[in-house]
């Protein structure tokens, strides 16, 4: 949790980590909660670990009495809970959705629900106007509230590592929305260059990580100034994804 100074309004998301609900949690000057166990980005245990986040967020809740609550979704889950808080308390909320929940496949099935508890809120924050007319047809109200561009106060290191190679950074979650293979052959095509890729190794395909070309290094999920140091230290950038509608912030965080 961050301290912070106006109790009446609470911020959380069932994240370990997310930089848009924080920005939004300092502009607020709200006490911000991530609630979330287990290991992130498995849907094998998912099921498992709702449970314990909706007890979580229940005891942060009622032990708080905040008179509005900022949730992010999805997963849809962490909205129904504040719901039910917001009916029994007569508090109000407002649901920040993600673009991703209202249009891929990995979330299609919530989509009813999001339109159901969409009604019910004070206001829905989405990044696109697109979205905004999607809620505003369900009869909810909506907001668009765009990324700001960053400017992130980091120590800088310099990497010296392969200082004779054209560095480039992949901004890489290894989510099904990003394109890797392609990335893995480019380097093979280009041995001069050297590809840094982030993202949590344990979500890679089997294979992946062991069979890529020498002149790739799988950095891992980074955070904070490492980020951004690796970011600083490179030539190029490169962010890619297959959704149509989604917003590349690999300069606003990982």
């Amino acid at each position: 949790m961050d301290t912070a100074t106006n109790p009446r309004i609470l911020t959380m998301i069932w994240a370990p980590s997310e930089t848009r609900t924080a920005n939004f949690a300092r502009q607020l000057n709200s006490p911000l909660y991530f609630i979330h166990y287990l290991l992130y980005n498995r849907p094998w245990i998912a099921p498992f670990k709702y449970i314990m986040q909706a007890g979580k967020t229940f005891q942060v809740l009622f032990k708080n009495h905040p008179r509005v609550v900022y949730v992010t979704s999805p997963p849809v889950f962490a909205s129904m809970c504040v719901l039910v808080y917001c009916k029994l308390t007569g508090a109000q909320f407002v649901m920040d959705t993600h673009p991703p929940s209202l249009y891929s496949k990995r979330w299609g099935w919530s989509v009813p629900l999001v339109r159901f508890v969409s009604r019910f809120a004070l206001m829905n924050v989405t990044d696109q106007e697109r979205f905004k007319e999607m809620f505003e047809g369900w009869g909810a109200k909506s907001i668009v509230l765009e990324n700001p561009p960053k400017t992130p106060q980091f120590k800088a290191v310099e990497n010296t590592e392969h200082a004779d190679k054209f560095k480039v950074a992949v901004v890489n979650t290894f989510a099904v929305d990003e394109p890797l293979d392609p990335v893995l052959e480019a380097a093979k095509q280009v041995p001069e260059a050297h590809f840094y890729i982030t993202g949590d190794k344990g979500l890679a395909k089997p294979g992946v990580i062991e069979n890529a070309p020498k002149n790739v290094t799988f950095t891992g999920y980074l955070r904070g100034d490492d980020y951004w140091n690796l970011l600083n230290n490179s030539r190029a950038v490169m962010v890619l994804t297959t959704y149509p509608y989604s917003l590349l912030g690999g300069a606003q965080d990982a």
